[in-house]
C-alpha cells in the first residue's frame, strides 16, 4: 500500500480486516478508496462563540472540581502552608507557561506512541505589524491516525494532567495547591478545542476511519467500500 509501513504493534481494534492480528500499519499517505467526510476548523471565525463558550465551561467546571478537591484534601490532613519565597506573579507565570509546555509535550508523546513524529508550533495573529499568539499545538506531518488513537492524542493531557495535579495536591502544601488548581484550569479550559475534535471523531466507526491532524483543524476520512 502506497505511503504505509508496518508498525509492529499489537492492533487494538479486531475490524481492521486488512491488517494481521499482531501488526497495524502506520499510515502516511491517505489509501485508495477512502473520501473526506468532515472538516473542522476551529480557527474558523463562525467556530468562535461555540469554542469560547466550551472554554468558558472548561473554567467553570474544573475550577469547581479543582477547589473541591482541594478543600477536601484540608478536610483530611488540616491546613499546610508553607511561605513561599517566590512572588506570586512570577508563580502564575511559571505554572501558566509550564501547563502549556506539558499540554503540548503529552499531545507529542501519544504522537509518537501512535507512529509518527510530533511538530509544534504556535498560532499567531497579525496586528499590525506584531504577531501575536493565539494557540500552541503539536501535530505531526504527512500522518493519518486511526479513531481510537486520534481520540488517545486529542485527551491525554487533559487526563494526565488533571490526574498528576490531583495526586500531588495530597502531598503538596496548600499555598503551593492553589497554583497547582490554576494550572488545571487552565489546561482544561484550554483542552476546548481538543474536546470538540473528539466529539467529531468519536461518531465515527473505527474500523473505517482515519483522521488527519493539521494543528489548527482536523479532516475525518472514511472508507468508502468499507468490509462487512
Amino acid at each position: 500500500m502506497t505511503g504505509v509501513r508496518k508498525h509492529t504493534r499489537r492492533s487494538t481494534c479486531r475490524g481492521y480486516k486488512r491488517m494481521t492480528d499482531d501488526q497495524r500499519p502506520i499510515i502516511h499517505t491517505l489509501p485508495e478508496g477512502y473520501r473526506q467526510d468532515y472538516h473542522l476548523d476551529i480557527t474558523n471565525p463562525d467556530h468562535a462563540r461555540p469554542l469560547n463558550m466550551l472554554g468558558l465551561a472548561g473554567i467553570v467546571i474544573f475550577f469547581i472540581a479543582g477547589r473541591a478537591w482541594l478543600e477536601a484534601v484540608r478536610a483530611v490532613r488540616g491546613d499546610f502552608s508553607v511561605d513561599l519565597p517566590v512572588p506570586r506573579f512570577v508563580l502564575v507565570i511559571v505554572f501558566a507557561v509550564g501547563v502549556i509546555i506539558l499540554h503540548e509535550w503529552i499531545h507529542g508523546l501519544f504522537i509518537r506512541r501512535a507512529g509518527h513524529t510530533p511538530r509544534y508550533g504556535v498560532l499567531t495573529a497579525q496586528i499590525g505589524r506584531v504577531s501575536v499568539p493565539l494557540a500552541f499545538y503539536a501535530t505531526a506531518d504527512n500522518a493519518y491516525f486511526y479513531r481510537r488513537d486520534f481520540i488517545a492524542i486529542a485527551l491525554a493531557p487533559v487526563i494526565i494532567i488533571t490526574g498528576i495535579g490531583a495526586l500531588l495536591m495530597v502531598f503538596l502544601p496548600d499555598t503551593v495547591n492553589y497554583y497547582i488548581v490554576l494550572a488545571i484550569v487552565l489546561n482544561g479550559s484550554g483542552a476546548a478545542g481538543d474536546l470538540w475534535m473528539t466529539q467529531v471523531v468519536r461518531r465515527y466507526d473505527e474500523a473505517d476511519t482515519l483522521i488527519r491532524d493539521e494543528a489548527h483543524s482536523i479532516s475525518v476520512f472514511v472508507r468508502d467500500d468499507p468490509y462487512d
